[in-house]
């Protein structure tokens, strides 16, 4: 995802270190040493009027696509013009990731006993809108396939074993995520490994809440969508996000929520690939 260059030191396998900071931004990371400590929180509601018409214009153009792809492929664009967003802090430093990927827990149906599943689907920062649907409906589809699903096997295993011993691979695991040594089997796995984590709560007719980052991984943008509201003319969806803001500042976030406040106004520019990608120009 990150521009080709050679490893230095410092870099980890899933980012890199990011060098060119502001002095503060060197400092934050010591000031505000956990997520909980630096999480921000943010409230928009954005209008999808255009993008509920871009659905049912393109449903047969694009088989299986929803709001939900349109959003998800709004989110990608927005990184691949913005992305410091795509950064993640450990171990007192700030990483560039490589890889841009969303988690998002999903259900093989809506009651209380039905499985439920953590889709991670990986994007190319230069997707389209039906790059982003095959993407998420295969992860989607693998991840509800319980015999193949490797985060619900990993899940199990880890629950099978004594407390005590589950607790000391977790905090090793965390020791060893700090300074960029987890083994990759357990990055790949993970969705607390992400660059967002998505929960739709429209989907079961409620608002969004405002949802903890989590100290485990290194996750630092965590979005909740909310029911849709208004008339079928004029359509918005309260999105809430919570932030860790020592990945970059205020203006940076505000100026990204413009950027995707545009792709829904005019969602029909996801159709085709951006024309630039843009990497982290701190590395």
């Amino acid at each position: 995802m990150q521009a080709r260059q050679k490893r230095r030191w410092g870099d980890r396998y899933d980012g890199r270190k990011v060098r060119k900071l502001d002095p503060m931004f060197l400092l934050i990371p010591h000031v505000m040493r956990t997520r909980v400590d630096a999480q921000v929180y943010m409230e928009e509601e954005l209008n999808i009027t255009a993008m509920e018409a871009l659905v049912s214009q393109e449903k047969e153009n694009i088989p299986g696509l929803t709001l939900l792809h349109v959003i998800l492929a709004a989110l990608v664009r927005m990184v691949s013009q913005r992305p410091r967003l795509n950064r993640f802090s450990s171990g007192g430093n700030i990483y560039a990731r490589n890889y841009f990927r969303i988690s998002m827990m999903v259900k093989e149906k809506m009651s209380d006993g039905a499985p439920e599943a953590c889709v991670m689907p990986c994007f190319e920062l230069s997707d389209c809108l039906a790059d982003v649907v095959l993407g998420f409906n295969a992860a989607r589809d693998e991840a509800l396939r319980a015999a193949g699903n490797s985060t619900d096997g990993t899940v199990r295993i880890l629950g099978a074993i004594p407390g005590c011993i589950r607790r000391g691979f977790i905090n090793l695991m965390r020791g060893l995520d700090a300074v960029g040594w987890m083994p990759r089997r357990i990055n790949r796995v993970s969705p607390f490994h992400s660059s967002f984590f998505v929960t739709s709560m429209g989907s079961i007719g409620i608002d969004p809440i405002y949802h903890h980052l989590y100290e485990f991984g290194t996750t630092s943008v965590f979005i909740a969508l909310g029911k849709k509201r208004g008339e079928r003319e004029d359509r918005t969806m309260l999105f809430r996000f919570v932030l860790d803001e020592r990945i970059c500042d205020g203006y940076y976030y505000a100026q990204s929520v413009r950027k995707l406040r545009s792709y829904f106004k005019n969602p029909a520019q996801l159709l085709k690939p951006p024309e630039e990608v843009f990497f982290d120009d701190g590395i």
